[in-house]
């Protein structure tokens, strides 16, 4: 049992998104010198409250299939992990 669990402990590795998620909320703020990339385009489109929807399972969809990727290959999921933590943090240094 302990070495089945033992198994997965890398998919805690999985919770170094939200960590990072929140780095991302301590750095935007609108203090300082803050660039608008609003354009008239971007007012002219509705908002649609339905649209929160498939949002919200954008990030159903990276868990789960970084959790499908850890079961079939593992060394995959270490670097499609490592990549997608250092995309995030590039854009946020960026951001």
């Amino acid at each position: 049992m302990r070495r089945k669990l033992h198994a997965y402990l890398p998919l805690l590795w999985l919770l170094a998104i939200p960590a990072l998620n929140i780095f991302y909320v301590r750095l935007n703020h609108g203090g300082g010198q803050v660039n608008s990339l609003v354009t008239d385009i971007d007012r002219q489109i509705p908002f649609l409250p339905v649209f929160i929807i498939p949002y919200i399972f954008w990030y159903v969809f990276i868990t789960g299939m970084l959790m499908l990727h850890f079961f079939k290959n593992k060394k995959g999921f270490a670097q499609t992990l490592v990549t997608l933590c250092t995309g995030l943090v590039a854009c946020y240094m960026i951001y």
